[in-house]
């Protein structure tokens, strides 16, 4: 396969297609594990159980509809946890997202 780059031709073998295809594969990160690994390096079991229910199944059902019943459910200890757990969450996804090839919104 040729290509043209910087109006140079570059010439590809079909295994160095390959590998670049594959290497493109493995470097691309699901933004739900992103999300997913950064929630566990910031938070303990503890965190987590001092969840109310509704809060846990209306995120892992993704069901919008527990909403109210979540935020009803929430003292405001859970809710003070939950804010200063926001920042750092954040920011270990913004950075996670930033080294591999997702594009991150500043």
């Amino acid at each position: 396969m040729k290509i043209r780059k910087n109006g140079k031709v570059i010439t590809l073998t079909e295994s160095e297609l390959k590998r670049i295809v594959k290497r493109t594969l493995n470097e691309n990160v699901d933004p739900e594990e992103i999300v997913i690994a950064c929630i566990t390096e910031n938070t303990t079991l503890d965190d987590l159980s001092s969840l109310p229910e509704a809060c846990v199944q209306m995120v892992i059902k993704k069901d919008v509809t527990k909403a109210l019943e979540c935020g009803m459910a929430i003292d405001q200890d859970t809710a003070m946890l939950i804010v200063k757990k926001i920042d750092p969450i954040s920011k270990c996804v913004a950075n996670k997202m930033k080294g591999g090839n997702t594009p991150v919104m500043n």
